[in-house]
């Protein structure tokens, strides 16, 4: 998600959304989804917040988040794969 106003108070605007064949369901499953700064001017002016909106089926799931932000040495989008056993 994207959004103008750093509290989250704007219109958020959905960047990229994780399409899942199958759900991680086993400790070391894990899946990826990358986006690019370059990925958010043609959804609207002034978005410079981001954000993940994250869905778990139960309350005992745990997750991890990952933001990085920087210049990548070798920039190349989609080459980490999802890994569901």
């Amino acid at each position: 998600m994207a959004n103008s106003v750093s509290d989250g108070s704007g219109t958020d605007a959905e960047v990229k959304v994780h399409a899942l064949g199958s759900a991680p369901d086993a400790v070391g499953d894990y899946v990826n989804l990358e986006c690019l700064a370059s990925e958010l001017p043609p959804l609207g002016t002034d978005l410079r917040y981001v954000s993940a909106n994250i869905s778990l089926v139960t309350a005992t799931e745990e997750c991890v988040v990952v933001y990085v932000f920087g210049l990548a040495r070798f920039s190349y989008g989609e080459l980490t794969a999802d890994s569901i056993a």
